[in-house]
């Protein structure tokens, strides 16, 4: 009878692809996190934008400005 051979990789090639992984994520992850950063950006600006819009809706009405979310009808961002 033949003997079966296992296929299997070898210690070389899996330090290689854990070093090629390495170096994918370190390239990958600062562009991820400034991806993050803008869409944060960008949605603390939308949420300014309603903000303004509201108290200028309130200044058209003559009430004074509003100094909490709960009297302006503005959604309350999800802190993450």
């Amino acid at each position: 009878m033949k003997a079966r051979q296992k296929k299997a990789f070898t210690l070389t090639e899996l330090l290689v692809i854990v070093l090629v992984i390495g170096i994918l994520s370190s390239v990958v992850l600062p562009k991820f996190n400034k991806v993050l950063e803008t869409r944060r950006t960008t949605e603390a600006e939308e949420l300014l934008a309603a903000i303004r819009t509201e108290q200028e809706k309130r200044c058209t009405l003559d009430k004074p400005y509003a100094g909490y979310f709960d009297d302006l009808g503005v959604q309350k961002p999800i802190l993450q």
